[in-house]
């Protein structure tokens, strides 16, 4: 998986708060489970391959 590569290109981190609904919440937290990270680690990899920061 390459979470890792993707959390070390990023030179500095930044503490974002957005609300979501209860259901992609619990959909998110699920999915990070399924992949045994943490939700923070999942959301982190998600956006950054939304964007186009793809590390493989």
């Amino acid at each position: 998986m390459g979470l890792l590569k993707v959390f070390s290109q990023l030179n500095s981190m930044f503490a974002y708060y957005v609300r979501v609904p209860k259901t992609l919440h619990r959909t998110l937290v699920e999915l990070a489970r399924s992949e045994g990270v943490s939700l923070n680690q999942f959301i982190t990899y998600t956006l950054s391959r939304a964007v186009g920061l793809r590390p493989f």
